[in-house]
């Protein structure tokens, strides 16, 4: 006998198909430069390249530089510190003799016994700069014509003779010869320094003026042509004729020498300063004082006439 079959069951849920893959999202598709971008974009890389390469280019080079600079500068402070290290020997020691030499006698030009200088007299200071008294001599004699004085010893005062540095009996002397008879006066001292310092006054009376001019010629002219060669000249206006010359007699030894003519009277008056034994040769005398000195010791002179 056949079996019936079970009876069905309850109905199962509905079969359904499974939804499809999503489909990949697919970029959309890039855009290609067009011909001008493109080499815009070639410049730009290009220019960016270059500036990578310079860059380093400087910064090696500096590197470099550094590097050189530093080497020389260890050099040279390798040199300075032999050079610091040796100094106490010959260096310091060359050192400490000039500082030595500077504060030692024979520094200033004086003697020294490891130089053996002496210093030249300097024109400009002691007695060889006196210019005479603080107020100038004014020259108050009388109307010629003029006659000699009774001492020409008394041509210049006591107070120019001390800033001359004379203080020796001076030696007197006169004549009667020629075309004018004259006296004279003359002082000499030994200084402290070493130098021989000489004065001198003459006068000289001629009976006329024209003769007197012809000595007056003969002394300013003949005279310190005779004597050495002539540094400066100038007429200091004193009296009727005037001359103020600085005379160079060689080796040192200088003179000034003022020529006066007043009417029929010459006066004469020299003053010269021989440098002590072994000297440099400098000048005893400058123009300067000489200038100022000799046209004074001129109206002195005048106002001792008679």
């Amino acid at each position: 006998m056949q079996k019936s079959p079970p009876p069905p069951g309850p109905p199962g849920p509905p079969l359904t198909a499974p939804p499809p893959p999503p489909e990949a999202v697919q970029p959309p598709p890039a855009s290609r430069p067009s011909g001008a971008g493109r080499w815009a974009a070639l410049g730009a890389g290009a220019f960016m390249l270059a500036l990578v390469v310079v860059t380093g280019v400087v910064v090696v080079t500096g590197v470099a530089g550094d590097g050189e600079e530093s080497a020389t500068g260890g050099g040279a402070a390798g040199e300075a510190g032999a050079e610091s290290g040796t100094g106490t020997g010959s260096g310091g020691r060359e050192d400490g003799a000039a500082d030595g030499a500077d504060d030692g006698p024979g520094a200033d030009g004086g003697s020294g016994a490891d130089t053996g200088e002496e210093s030249a007299p300097d024109p400009y200071e002691g007695v060889a700069a006196y210019t005479g008294p603080d107020t100038p001599t004014q020259v108050a004699v009388g109307p010629g014509p003029y006659r000699l004085p009774a001492d020409a010893c008394t041509g210049v005062g006591p107070q120019t003779l001390g800033g001359l540095g004379m203080g020796d009996e001076p030696t007197r002397s006169e004549s009667s010869e020629g075309t004018a008879p004259s006296k004279s006066c003359m002082w000499q001292q030994l200084a402290d320094d070493g130098s021989f310092h000489v004065l001198r006054i003459r006068y000289e009376s001629a009976d006329t003026p024209d003769l007197a001019a012809a000595v007056y010629d003969a002394a300013a002219e003949d005279q310190t042509g005779i004597l050495g060669e002539v540094v400066r000249q100038e007429d200091p206006g004193v009296g009727d004729e005037s001359a103020v010359v600085l005379v160079d007699n060689g080796e040192g030894t200088y003179q000034g020498m003022a020529f006066t003519r007043l009417e029929n009277t010459v006066v004469t008056v020299e003053r010269e300063i021989q440098p002590r034994a072994g000297g440099t040769g400098a000048p005893t005398l400058a123009w300067g004082p000489t200038a100022q000195l000799m046209p004074e010791l001129a109206r002195q002179a005048l106002n001792n006439l008679a």
